[in-house]
């Protein structure tokens, strides 16, 4: 990521362009212009601030090559050679960075040595860019023109923002050598399978022509958010689920009440609660996973509540029973005196 950052700092620069003096092997009168980078041509322009003078060039016409009004071109691919190469003019020396194009020299001189080097150094760097996307095929994903994009930052959006059937909406900007940064949506549905998200990332990188390292990191991130969704939502439901196995609560929802059942009907829901809760436990590692920290110490804290309202069950179930028992002994106790 930090490389990439510097590289888009790179771009800005060449983009904003700098002041030099210009001339070339077809225009040997000097110019003052300012050289910059048009990315989405790829091509270096030099915007002449003057016409070339009449009579100056050798069998040119009275405009010559380089007229004011039209920018000289020099496409990146066309480019052979780049190099700094220092002037004497009198006593001052002058910077210039010299570009071949095969048939014809171009010569840009800077008010600084610090910036001429500056410039050097991108421009190479751009053709050494080039020629390596132009040599990497198979193992890479493939971009506009053989280069291929990385992704230079991604963003965590809210998903409640996109709708509530979405679990996570990531925002990401890619980085081309050779291109403006761009930024891209990508939209993960709740519930989604592991599979449907490989697929949708993979089915992204063809599209957007991604490097296959950056698919697979994006792929692993954006499984992590999703089970996490997942896993919050499954907490929720298993922690309801849990409440609603306490005893008194499986009575009421028979309509029962809790307090007149006799013991075979206590004791019955007893072993019930007991069932349904130990299945609750074996289905945790299915629903929130095992792996990692997270899942480990949620499902931790999710089978000590079951523990517990096993406990608070059997409990109840005693507790209730020992009523029923008393109760039974003291109506037994009033008939007996009754006669």
């Amino acid at each position: 990521m930090a490389g990439n950052k510097a590289a888009d700092v790179v771009l800005e620069k060449l983009v904003e362009g700098a002041e030099v003096t210009f001339r070339s092997s077809e225009a040997l009168q000097k110019l003052s212009g300012k050289l910059r980078y048009d990315v989405p041509s790829k091509t270096f322009l030099v915007e002449l601030k003057e016409k070339v003078e009449k009579g100056k060039e050798k069998g040119k016409d009275a405009q010559g090559d380089h007229p004011g009004e039209e920018p000289v071109r020099i496409t990146l691919k066309e480019i052979t050679q780049v190099k700094g190469k220092d002037y004497q003019q009198g006593h001052a020396t002058q910077s210039a960075m010299v570009i071949v194009t095969g048939t014809v020299q171009y010569c840009m001189i800077f008010g600084a040595k610090e910036m001429r080097d500056s410039w050097v150094r991108q421009l190479e760097d751009l053709c050494r860019q080039r020629e390596a996307s132009t040599k990497t095929r198979g193992g890479l994903a493939q971009g506009l023109e053989g280069h291929y994009w990385s992704v230079q930052r991604v963003e965590l959006l809210d998903p409640l923002e996109a709708g509530k059937d979405f679990a996570v909406v990531l925002k990401l900007t890619l980085f081309h050598p050779l291109e403006m940064a761009k930024v891209e949506h990508l939209f993960f549905r709740k519930g989604m399978s592991v599979q449907a998200c490989k697929d949708m990332i993979a089915d992204f990188q063809n599209v957007q022509g991604i490097l296959a390292t950056e698919g697979s990191s994006l792929y692993r991130m954006t499984k992590s958010l999703l089970m996490r969704d997942r896993t919050k939502d499954d907490v929720l439901s298993i922690l309801e689920r849990i409440e609603g196995l306490h005893i008194d609560r499986v009575a009421k929802s028979s309509g029962r009440d809790p307090e007149t059942l006799d013991v075979g009907d206590i004791e019955s829901l007893r072993r019930q609660t007991a069932s349904e809760l130990e299945a609750l436990k074996k289905s945790m590692p299915d629903r929130i996973g095992d792996g990692g920290v997270g899942p480990t110490i949620l499902g931790t804290i999710l089978n000590r509540n079951i523990d517990k309202l096993t406990i608070i069950n059997d409990t109840t179930a005693k507790m209730r029973i020992d009523i029923h028992q008393r109760n039974q002994t003291a109506r037994s106790s009033q008939r007996s005196s009754a006669r």
